[in-house]
C-alpha cells in the first residue's frame, strides 16, 4: 500500500505492506530525505497525534494506518538534514506578520453619531485587502501585498487554519510504483493535475527602491558612453513599505557587475556563479543580500535629441507588450535560486515563491530612460522548473507550452479570459499563453536622501574608484586604481565604506584576503572608526598591499618628499611614504597617524 508523508524537505509516497512494522516507514522516510537527527511521524501537521517509540514495532494495520493516509514528518529542534536547509524567515516578514494590518478610518461627521471613544461601521477600521481600502489609494492597489494576502485567507471560516500555501505540480512523478512509469505508462497518482491560469492578485515585493539615482545612473553610464546593454546583481535588504498595508520594499545599497559580453543588441554573462556566490558571502556580513537583477535594454533614436532620445519600444499593442515572454521565463529561473521562506504554519515546505525582483532600463513613452520592475507568478516558476513553457518565436507577448516528449509529460494548460461578451471563459492554451498572465509589476524609484540605517557608508556609486568587469571601456580594478582611491578620500572608513572597493579586496587574486575581512565587514557595518583603523594597522594582508602600491607608484604619487613631510593640499606618511590628500587624521593607506 501507499502511504504520504509530507514535511519541510517536501511530500513523497512510500510503498510499504499493511503488515510490516511502523518502523520500516521511518527508516525509509530517513534514507530518502537524509535525516540523521531524530524526527517524528504524526497524522496532523502540529504533531498532537505523532507514534510513539512504543507504537513502532507495531503493524500498519494494528496501528490503524491504510492506504492513501497522509502522513507528516516533524523535525526536532535544532535539528538539520541535508534536503531542509531552506532559508530563514526574513525580519520583515517576522514583523508584519505580528501586526493586525487593519486600515483605520477616520470619524465621519455626517454619518457618526457618537462620541469620540466609541465606532460605527462607518468608521471601524477595515481589512487590508478591502476594495475600498484598494481603491482609496492613488493609484488604486492593482495587486495585495503577501502578508495582505495572508490575512485574507485567514479571514474565513476557518480562521486559516487550513492555510497550505504550496507551489502546483507540474512534473510527473517517475518514482511511481502503481504503473510502469512515464512514457510506458500514466496513472491517476503520478499524472499531475490540468493548470488553470489565473492573474496572480499578490505580489512578493511591492516596492523597488535604490538608496541613490547616482548608482542607476553610474550603471547607465557604461551604455551611454558605449552603445553597449550590461547587467548587473542587486544587494540590498527587505524592509516595510507604509504605502501599501502590510507591503514589502526591496531596498538595492549596490549593484554588481559580473563577467560578461557586452553587445548593442544583449550581453551575454560569463562564468559567474562561483565569485557571485563568495561575494554574497561577503554581502551577508554586512547585512546584504541578491534582492534582484538589473539590465538594461536601450536604443537610441537619431531622429531625436538627447537627453529624450531613447526609442520606446516597450508599450501595449496587440503584438507587444511591456515584458517580453522570455524575459519573464528567464525571471522565473532566477527566482527559483532564491526562494521566499514563510512559516511553518502557511507552508510545511518553508518556501513559498521568491522575492527576487526583476529590473528593465528602457526608454519610456516621452523618450527619456525610465526604470520598470517586475516578477514572474509563482505558477510561472512552477512551469518553469518542470521545464514545460518556451518563449514564442513569433510574438513577444505570447509564451508556448511545450509537446509533451519520451523525456517530459506536460500536463494540459488552460487560461481564463474575458470572451466578446465580457464573460469568463477558460480557453485552452494551444499552444501559446498571453504573457500578461506571467508576471506581476511593482513600482520602482530612489530614495530622496541617505538613510541611517544603510549598511555602507556613501551612495552604494563607485566613487572615485571603478567598477569591475568594465575592461571594454578601458578601466580596471587594480592596486593603481584602489591607491588612487584611497589616496583622494579623506577619511579611511569612508575609502572602504564603498562596496566594490570590498568586493575586490574580498576577490583579488594577488593578495587574497576574504579571511582577513570578515572583522573589517562587522566594523563598517557598525560604522566603528577605531576598530576599522586598527583593522588596517594590524592585518598584514592589508598592509602588504600597501607595500605593493607604494612600490608601483614609487615613480608616481607618494614617491616625492620626504617621509612626514607636507604635501601639497596633504601630508606623506611615515610608515609607508603615501601621500594623502587633505588633512586627514590618519593615513588613509595604513592608518598610521601623521
Amino acid at each position: 500500500m501507499i502511504v504520504r508523508v509530507r514535511g519541510p524537505p517536501g511530500q513523497s509516497r512510500f510503498d510499504v505492506s499493511p503488515n510490516e512494522a511502523l518502523v520500516t516507514l521511518f527508516e525509509k522516510v530517513a534514507e530518502k530525505w537524509q535525516i540523521t537527527s531524530p524526527f517524528k511521524l504524526s497524522r496532523t501537521p502540529d504533531g498532537t497525534s505523532d507514534f510513539t517509540p512504543t507504537m513502532q514495532s507495531r503493524s500498519f494495520i494494528d496501528i490503524g494506518i491504510k492506504h492513501g493516509d497522509q502522513l507528516y514528518l516533524l523535525l526536532q529542534p535544532g535539528s538539520k538534514d541535508a534536503s531542509a536547509s531552506g532559508p530563514e524567515l526574513d525580519r520583515v516578514d517576522v514583523v508584519l506578520d505580528q501586526q493586525d494590518g487593519l486600515v483605520a478610518r477616520k470619524r465621519d461627521p455626517a454619518m457618526c453619531h457618537h462620541s469620540d471613544t466609541n465606532k460605527c461601521i462607518h468608521c471601524t477600521p477595515l481589512q487590508p485587502f478591502d476594495e475600498t481600502v484598494l481603491a482609496q489609494r492613488d493609484p488604486p492597489i492593482k495587486f495585495l501585498s503577501f502578508h495582505t494576502y495572508l490575512r485574507k485567507l485567514k479571514s474565513g471560516a476557518d480562521q486559516g487554519r487550513l492555510i497550505s500555501l504550496q507551489e502546483i505540480k507540474c512534473a510527473i512523478d517517475k518514482e511511481c510504483k502503481s504503473c510502469p512509469g512515464y512514457p510506458k505508462g500514466v496513472c491517476s497518482r503520478c499524472q499531475p493535475s490540468a493548470v488553470r491560469l489565473t492573474r496572480q492578485i499578490f505580489r512578493h515585493v511591492d516596492y523597488l527602491s535604490f538608496d541613490s539615482g547616482a548608482m542607476v545612473q553610474e550603471f547607465i553610464d557604461a551604455w551611454l558612453k558605449s552603445g553597449k546593454q550590461r547587467y548587473g546583481v542587486l544587494f540590498g535588504d527587505y524592509a516595510e513599505y507604509t504605502q501599501v498595508p502590510l507591503g514589502i520594499q526591496a531596498r538595492v545599497s549596490a549593484i554588481y557587475e559580473p563577467p560578461q559580453v557586452s553587445e548593442a543588441d544583449g550581453f551575454e554573462l560569463q562564468d559567474h556563479e562561483a565569485k557571485l556566490t563568495s561575494i554574497s558571502a561577503m554581502a551577508k556580513l554586512l547585512g546584504l543580500r541578491v534582492v534582484g537583477c538589473i539590465y538594461t535594454d536601450l536604443e537610441t533614436d537619431p531622429t531625436l535629441k538627447p537627453p529624450n532620445n531613447v526609442k520606446h519600444t516597450r508599450f501595449v499593442s496587440e503584438d507587444n507588450t511591456v515584458f517580453m515572454g522570455a524575459e519573464i521565463l528567464n525571471a522565473a529561473v532566477q527566482q527559483m535560486k532564491y526562494p521566499n521562506a514563510v512559516a511553518s504554519k502557511y507552508s510545511l515546505d518553508g518556501v513559498y515563491g521568491s522575492k527576487f525582483v526583476t529590473c528593465v532600463v528602457s526608454g519610456g513613452s516621452d523618450n527619456a530612460i525610465q526604470l520598470h520592475a517586475y516578477q514572474a507568478t509563482n505558477d510561472t516558476v512552477a512551469m518553469m522548473r518542470a521545464d514545460i513553457l518556451r518563449p514564442s518565436a513569433t510574438r513577444v507577448n505570447e509564451v508556448c507550452v511545450k509537446e509533451s516528449d519520451e523525456d517530459t509529460y506536460v500536463p494540459e494548460v488552460m487560461y481564463q479570459m474575458k470572451n466578446e461578451y465580457g464573460l469568463e471563459t477558460t480557453v485552452k492554451a494551444s499552444p501559446t499563453i498571453p504573457s500578461d498572465y506571467l508576471f506581476t509589476q511593482l513600482e520602482v524609484g530612489s530614495a530622496m536622501a541617505a538613510r541611517a540605517d544603510a549598511p555602507l557608508q556613501g551612495d552604494g556609486s563607485s566613487g572615485t574608484f571603478v567598477i569591475g568587469n568594465r575592461q571594454f571601456l578601458g578601466t580596471f580594478q587594480d592596486l593603481p586604481a584602489l591607491g588612487r582611491h584611497l589616496g583622494k578620500t579623506k577619511s579611511l572608513i569612508k575609502a572602504l565604506s564603498n562596496f566594490h572597493v570590498l568586493v575586490y579586496l574580498w576577490t583579488n587574486d594577488m593578495v587574497p584576503m576574504a579571511d582577513d575581512m570578515p572583522p573589517l565587514l562587522h566594523a563598517l557595518k557598525s560604522r566603528d572608526v577605531a576598530a576599522v583603523e586598527q583593522w588596517a594597522a594590524s592585518c598584514e594582508r592589508y598592509q602588504t598591499l600597501c607595500m605593493l602600491m607604494r612600490e608601483i607608484n614609487a615613480g608616481g604619487v607618494g614617491s616625492s618628499g620626504t617621509a612626514g613631510a607636507s604635501a601639497p593640499g596633504g601630508w606623506q606618511c611615515r610608515k609607508c611614504t603615501f601621500i594623502n590628500e587633505g588633512n586627514p587624521a590618519v593615513c588613509n593607506m595604513c592608518a598610521s597617524p601623521p
